[in-house]
């Protein structure tokens, strides 16, 4: 064969075999590589389309594989996010049976979080994978996702913490609260001090409220006046002082040894007052009431008495 007969396009043809022959053998390769690599289908899961605003929504990423023995490669994508954020992300495989065969299920899943109520949606996006970690990548078209969010009850955003914080306040006030009033009701209805003999009979006199001015209440307080005054000379004394007259009276004190002379002397005076504004049985005047009855609080409350009848 001579050389010119050789038609003049063959060296080009001859370049451009060899410069395409590993572009030829990396897509016989590629197609090889997808022939014999695990079948895995991509899809998309969410539980509904209404939450509230405070509830997480969930959504998942699964890949479903023929091959139980391998895995998935892919990188955890950023989704397109609208009135939602991820509050984290978490990654699980399981295998289970279907149709008689086994395949294994990848599970990508994100928690979602609303940002406000209203619509929120995950816009479609692509995603990039490997059926296993030799295999040429893939993509996956997964498609948009909307959700509806409520608004919920002021109440119903107090978190628990919250929650048991202000249960734990309000169980201290309640506490306090109690032993405030338990400490009140006991000194509200402790018993009172002791009181004295003395004291004792000086509130009888205070507790009567007659008034002296009306000449129709004077005989009633002095006649109430000399009833507390014997009273109190029986409990102090001994002597049966209200079943006695004036004169029984001064006769039994008389012989008493254990009754001072200044005392005699000052329950005389005060019953010969008695005795003198009773006479004739006219209705004593203002004066002599009030001068009478201070005689008895001042006896009885320990203080100096007049031995005579008409002074203090």
């Amino acid at each position: 064969m001579r050389l010119w007969s050789i038609p003049y396009w063959t060296p080009a043809a001859v370049v451009v075999f060899v410069l395409l022959m590993p572009v030829r053998l990396q897509a016989e390769e590629e197609a090889l590589s997808l022939a014999i690599a695990p079948r895995v289908q991509v899809s998309t899961k969410t539980e509904a389309t209404h939450y509230r605003i405070d509830q997480l929504i969930p959504f998942k990423i699964v890949f479903t594989s023929d091959d139980v023995s391998s895995e998935p490669v892919f990188q955890i994508p950023d989704l397109p996010l609208q009135n939602l954020s991820v509050a984290g992300t978490s990654q699980a495989a399981e295998t289970r049976m279907e149709a008689g065969y086994q395949v294994k299920e990848t599970t990508l899943l994100y928690r979602l979080k609303a940002e406000r109520p209203g619509e929120a949606c995950i816009n479609s996006f692509a995603l990039d994978y490997k059926t296993n970690p030799g295999s040429m990548v893939q993509r996956a078209d997964i498609g948009s996702e909307c959700f509806e969010i409520e608004d919920v009850a002021w109440l119903n955003k107090i978190s628990r913490k919250n929650w048991i914080l202000c249960g734990g306040i309000a169980a201290c006030l309640a506490g306090c609260g109690a032993a405030v009033f338990i400490r009140f009701e006991r000194k509200k209805n402790a018993p009172g001090p002791v009181l004295s003999e003395e004291d004792r009979i000086l509130g009888e006199m205070d507790a009567l409220t007659l008034n002296p001015s009306d000449r129709a209440n004077r005989s009633e307080i002095l006649k109430q006046t000399a009833f507390v005054f014997r009273k109190y000379l029986s409990n102090r004394y001994g002597v049966a002082a209200p079943n006695m007259g004036a004169l029984q009276m001064l006769e039994a004190l008389e012989r008493r040894r254990d009754i001072s002379a200044e005392d005699k002397m000052a329950v005389r005076a005060v019953l010969e007052a008695i005795t003198e504004c009773n006479f004739g049985g006219v209705d004593p005047a203002e004066d002599e009431v009030l001068r009478i009855r201070d005689k008895v609080r001042a006896f009885i409350a320990g203080k100096k008495v007049s031995a005579d009848p008409t002074g203090q």
